[in-house]
């Protein structure tokens, strides 16, 4: 994600075409696995009521570890908000994100213990999914960039008896280095994927192989998940509030290909803790227009539909953090 005038020597470029070797470890790694015991025991012996209270006191302490460039991710707040502040400084934006991102470990952490979490979701718009499959082209969840969107999204599917196929990557999770997808990613991985059909892994080389294996899902009347994100050679870029978003081009193609519904999901929660994971009418892909126009289409479609959650949910969406 980015704002819409970039500064010499911004990141906000397409994926090089050889990608940078695979650290072993790196500081965050280290720094998460001395955290883990003691929130693990917060997760399992600290009722329920008092994490918000422990998260927010530790989200100050968490920033730089969330945000390696804090000034950097402060000025994308304040100039993708731009005029459209939502009555909270770019500060306390960071800090609240940092501090939901503890409470998802938390969340995690407590899957673990007999009898898990159970918290309150809500999900809306299962009629979508419905009338997707009811065409008998299989349906697309384009599952939005919230700290929500993770474990919670997928509960809620499970809970509707969807057993998705979920595309997702080695690094998902803690980490991307080789020690942390080894050992770290698996932690978050191993609750998650209780609540899917199955976890379509990306394979290092290409996307080819896991994209087959969701068209042939799709083609079976199937429901496949992705995460919206702007991990690509060639991300889409459209406008969004007053800059701009990058969004992998992957699920639009996937649905123009295969003729399923593209449905956007998000997650956030509310202050009395409820969760509510909203499926969206379907996105609109014309398909008279060559393919690039198709995916800026959509995506100015979905950027549109983005807005009004991050604008009133700015600490719970994790696309600033995505320069």
């Amino acid at each position: 994600m980015s704002t819409k005038t970039s500064p010499p020597g911004s990141r906000n470029t397409a994926a090089p075409a050889v990608a940078p070797p695979v650290p072993r470890v790196s500081p965050t790694d280290l720094a998460v696995l001395f955290s883990l015991p003691l929130l693990f025991a917060v997760s399992w012996f600290l009722p329920e009521g008092l994490w918000r209270r422990f998260c927010r006191a530790g989200g100050p302490l968490a920033v730089p570890m969330l945000a390696g460039n804090r000034e950097s991710v402060l000025d994308v707040i304040r100039r993708t908000l731009g005029g459209q502040a939502p009555g909270r400084s770019p500060e306390a934006i960071l800090s609240e994100l940092a501090g939901e991102q503890i409470l998802t470990i938390l969340q995690l952490l407590r899957g673990y213990r007999p009898g898990g979490w159970r918290p309150e979701i809500r999900l809306a718009g299962l009629e979508h999914v419905d009338a997707a499959l009811g065409r008998g082209h299989g349906a697309i969840l384009w599952v939005g960039f919230s700290v929500y969107g993770d474990l919670v999204a997928k509960m809620a599917f499970h809970q509707a008896r969807l057993a998705v196929s979920h595309l997702s990557r080695a690094s998902h999770g803690f980490s991307g280095t080789r020690f942390g997808m080894r050992v770290l990613n698996p932690i978050q991985t191993a609750v998650e994927d209780r609540y899917l059909g199955e976890r379509v892994l990306l394979s290092p080389t290409g996307a080819t192989a896991a994209l087959e294996a969701l068209a042939a899902r799709l083609a079976d009347n199937r429901v496949v998940t992705f995460t919206v994100h702007r991990n690509a050679k060639r991300p889409v870029v459209v406008p969004f509030l007053d800059g701009e978003i990058f969004l992998a081009p992957g699920a639009p193609l996937l649905a123009l290909k295969t003729q399923a519904a593209l449905l956007p999901v998000f997650a956030f929660r509310n202050e009395a803790g409820v969760h509510t994971v909203t499926i969206e009418a379907p996105l609109e892909a014309p398909r008279d227009l060559p393919k690039q126009e198709v995916t800026q289409s959509v995506g100015r479609q979905y950027a549109a539909r983005l807005e009004p959650y991050v604008l009133e949910h700015p600490g719970q969406w994790r696309g600033w953090l995505h320069l």
